[in-house]
């Protein structure tokens, strides 16, 4: 059982409030604690009701980190190209001065034989059938780029942008964000987070957006979009994550800190106040991780909303208490 807390306080300090209140029931898959006022100041038990914040609606999806040395051996030999091609445009515009002037002489005065004039004309159109030669290789590896990778990557090449900069001395690793093949988003938001790192259990990275995938991914038959992320981030090529993307649709939420989260069985929980001594264990969606530590989740009535009191402090203690009474409990029965 994963915890956030260690228990440090003894749980038989815990008292019921009394004998016609059962210390714990259990409906469905909640139970409820009854403690005393007493226990509860004894204990460190504290409530309180969680902050308000803006809510989006998330559409869950699947998060491929590419390997992205192909990526950067087309762009590679693409600055390659074009550095040759630019060498023989320099060398191209002076073989055209120079047959300027060389066709000045030969026609005015003949100052340069016809020998001469030949052999100029000859190496400029040597030079021209080079240059052409060599933007048709260019163009084609550009080409090659737009139909692997789009064209925002394909243009990002051919302008030299600082994330191609940054692609190439390795500062940025690409993720292939697909949506399920039943979900569709008119527009890809501009940012998504990371919110697990396979079995690592790591959340938190935020991706940001770059451009629609040309090709849809044969195993999921979803749309596709590349997201990018600091190399710093801890995302390694060939790793699956699941990603969030946030969508326009805008609703109330509430902050679920850390402290008050336990966790039983693979799941998440937190405590009601219920008053009068009374807490109610909760199940807790954590599809949604706060940067600052817990979950986010859509304000729900009837369940847990901004108005709730929910334990913040001692939840650890409520959960010892509530399998102590349960063994108890079963004891009676025997």
């Amino acid at each position: 059982m994963r915890s956030d807390y260690a228990l440090v306080l003894n749980v038989a300090d815990i008292a019921i409030a009394d004998d016609d209140d059962p210390p714990v029931s259990v409906l469905g898959a909640e139970a409820t604690v009854t403690v005393s006022p007493e226990a509860v100041t004894k204990s460190g038990i504290a409530s309180a009701r969680p902050s308000i914040v803006p809510w989006r609606k998330l559409v869950p999806a699947y998060g491929y980190v590419l390997n992205a040395t192909q990526l950067i051996t087309l762009v590679s030999d693409y600055a390659d190209m074009k550095a040759r091609l630019e060498s023989m445009q320099a060398q191209q515009t002076l073989a055209r001065a120079k047959l300027d002037r060389d066709k000045g002489l030969y026609r005015d005065r003949q100052n340069i034989s016809q020998e001469q004039f030949q052999e100029t004309t000859a190496r400029f159109q040597s030079n021209s059938a080079m240059v052409k030669a060599e933007q048709v290789r260019v163009n084609n590896a550009l080409n090659i780029i737009r139909q692997q990778f789009g064209s925002v990557i394909s243009d990002a090449t051919e302008k030299n942008t600082i994330f191609i900069t940054q692609l190439l001395q390795q500062q940025v690793v690409l993720v292939k964000v697909t949506l399920p093949p039943d979900t569709d988003l008119p527009t890809p938001p501009s940012q998504a987070d990371v919110t697990d790192y396979g079995n690592t259990g790591g959340h938190g990275t935020m991706l940001h957006y770059l451009s629609p995938v040309t090709m849809t991914d044969p195993a999921i038959q979803g749309r596709s979009f590349f997201y990018f992320a600091s190399a710093e981030s801890q995302l390694v090529a060939g790793m699956n994550v699941s990603v969030l993307l946030p969508t326009e649709e805008e609703r109330p939420g509430i902050r679920i800190p850390a402290s008050a989260i336990i966790w039983l069985q693979g799941k998440s929980w937190i405590y009601r106040d219920n008053g009068h001594g009374k807490f109610t264990r909760l199940p807790l969606t954590t599809d949604v991780p706060d940067r600052e530590g817990g979950y986010l989740i859509q304000d729900t009535p009837g369940q847990i909303t901004h108005e709730t009191q929910i334990v913040v402090g001692g939840t650890q203690l409520l959960l010892s208490e509530e399998f102590r009474a349960q063994l108890e409990s079963g004891g009676d029965d025997d």
